[in-house]
């Protein structure tokens, strides 16, 4: 027995740890997760110490109990046959069968893991009984799988990048050709939005009420991420997490991974819906500290380092700055009014003074019909148009600007880089609200609309500015339209700009790849206006009103839209 073991209660030959296996249509991919997680392959652990409890679902493309008993002895094998769509009954069906007083859930069968999750799930276990393990979660490949089907990337070019690392010799070169998924973009520093395997004692996992079948859509909807949270914050619990370890991805055309953009954002979309239709609130990610576990391996050590920028970013507070208030009174315009006489000029970059008076119509709109939000921007450059949309808000609304910075590693199409520095003096020099305002350091299209709303609520005035290829635009309407209030508006640059036409390609693919709840406005000021909901018509009018010497209708995207000709 191994050391680790003497020194925690066993009940006859028990394991004391049960990893929980859901599969479903992935039999390739579940042979190498079990593979993952056999004894040939994790280190400080026998088989003796756990066992691997798979629940397969039945499919056309089923694993079999044959190739789990290949795996090794410690393998047990369900077949179940699942009249829905989520795996959340399996999950439950899974733990109920487990003879594990800890158990680890992996909802989805075909994430590999590194060689030491098994050890340090078990050492939290000793650390306190009341232990829950996250465990970041990366998908195999430089980005993330949704976008990266659209390039080619799939099961053949996946097991290229594993044949390079000469998987599974050492399973800590996953970290090598891997990214954080969607659910871990911000790195693991800041609170994950879930783990894909969660380990806890299955006593607490019977308190919490196991797995909510109530998720029953295409995948379980957000099950996983409400079981993660129901976990994290129940009394008691010790959260742990661990930086060393990692589960990872592999593309088998996925609910949400397999490249369909129309149909995977109105299916998060639905997911969230009924997420707020069962828990009677937005999904936030749970707010509990966690503590950092276990070794970290050379090859992790990039994601410390990602996950450390992340973390950095905060609201910038001056020392003497005060709260701000809950007041729905605006805010004076002089400051606004002044930027763009007098103020525009100093301030690098290549927005017309007319694009912000283009903002300021659809913002007085917006009060007068008591929309609320506060203000994003994707691109800052040197804050040029963000400094006047922050100067458009109310006393009690945030901005929150997003840009690569110093990240320009990641800048893919050579568009101008932003400096941090420049824009941190042109907030303070244009009398913009330091403590109302954050910075997000890093790449939008890692960015979940959580993350946003975490930062500063919905938005009403939304800019997307950041890169310039098709996809990167694509997925930042997307981000766009799954953070904005009702009757909030979205500014986006260089449709027209025959510079960039990866911009206009990816605001027609994502017009086009399904049904859109933001309509064309207005054109002006190398900005396309969008807005959302039942402000598009008025506003249409209040800028052919306010316009009306250059104001002229036409089309566009099967809707009235005002061409502002100057």
């Amino acid at each position: 027995m191994s050391r680790l073991l003497k020194l925690m209660s066993r009940v006859g030959n028990r394991p004391v740890l049960s990893i929980v296996v859901v599969v479903h249509r992935m039999s390739e991919q579940a042979r190498r997760t079990l593979f993952s997680l056999s004894a040939r392959h994790q280190r400080g652990v026998s088989s003796r110490d756990y066992e691997i409890v798979v629940v397969e679902n039945a499919s056309d493309r089923m694993l079999g109990a044959s190739a789990c008993a290949e795996i090794g002895a410690n393998v047990v094998y369900f077949e179940r046959r699942e009249a829905g769509l989520s795996p959340a009954g399996a999950v439950n069906f899974g733990v109920e069968r487990a003879r594990g007083e800890l158990v680890a859930i992996m909802i989805d069968g075909a994430r590999m893991v590194t060689p030491g999750l098994t050890a340090a799930l078990l050492t939290a276990w000793r650390i306190t009984p009341d232990a829950v393990v996250g465990v970041p979660g990366y998908h195999l490949g430089s980005e993330l799988q949704q976008r990266a089907v659209r390039s080619g990337y799939d099961e053949r070019a996946e097991a290229a990048l594993l044949d390079r690392i000469d998987w599974p010799s050492d399973g800590y070169r996953l970290f090598e050709i891997a990214c954080l998924s969607g659910s871990c973009a911000g790195g693991f520093f800041v609170p994950m939005a879930e783990s894909t395997c969660l380990g806890l004692s299955k006593r607490r996992f019977g308190e919490i009420g196991g797995c909510d079948e109530g998720f029953d859509l295409p995948g379980g909807g957000f099950v996983n991420l409400d079981l993660y949270r129901r976990a994290c914050e129940a009394p008691g619990a010790r959260l742990f997490v661990l930086p060393g370890e990692g589960t990872f991805h592999q593309f088998h055309g996925g609910v949400t991974t397999g490249g369909h953009s129309g149909d995977r954002e109105q299916l998060i979309a639905a997911m969230r819906d009924q997420y707020r239709a069962l828990r009677g609130v937005d999904f936030r990610a749970p707010a509990r500290q966690a503590e950092c576990l276990g070794k970290i391996p050379a090859q992790a050590q990039r994601f410390v380092q990602l996950s450390a920028q992340h973390a950095a970013p905060r609201p910038l507070e001056s020392s003497a700055a005060a709260p701000a208030t809950a007041s729905c009174e605006a805010r004076s315009r002089v400051p606004f009014v002044e930027y763009v006489e007098s103020g525009l000029p100093e301030v690098d970059g290549w927005v017309p003074a007319f694009a912000l008076r283009l903002a300021e119509a659809a913002a007085d709109l917006q009060e007068e019909l008591g929309v609320e939000g506060g203000a994003c921007e994707i691109g800052i450059h040197h804050g040029r148009f963000f400094i006047g949309l922050a100067l458009l808000l109310r006393e009690h609304e945030r901005a929150l600007a997003i840009d690569l910075f110093d990240q320009q590693h990641l800048n893919l199409d050579g568009a101008r880089r932003g400096d941090r520095d420049a824009f941190l003096r042109n907030l303070e020099r244009h009398g913009c609200d330091r403590s109302a305002t954050a910075v997000y350091e890093g790449d939008s299209t890692a960015l979940e609309p959580g993350v946003i709303l975490d930062a500063v609520g919905r938005v009403r005035l939304f800019s997307v500015d950041g890169g310039h290829t098709a996809s990167v635009v694509e997925h930042d309407l997307a981000l766009a339209e799954l953070s904005l209030s009702v009757g909030g508006v979205v500014f986006v640059s260089d449709y027209f700009n025959g510079a960039w036409p990866g911009v206009s390609e990816g605001v027609n693919r994502w017009f086009f790849s399904g049904t859109r709840g933001l309509e064309p406005v207005a054109i002006g000021g190398n900005k396309l206006l969008l807005a959302k909901g039942s402000i598009a018509e008025p506003l249409r009018d209040r800028v052919a009103q306010r316009f009306a010497d250059f104001a002229r209708k036409s089309r566009l995207f099967g809707a009235d839209v005002i061409v502002l000709d100057r």
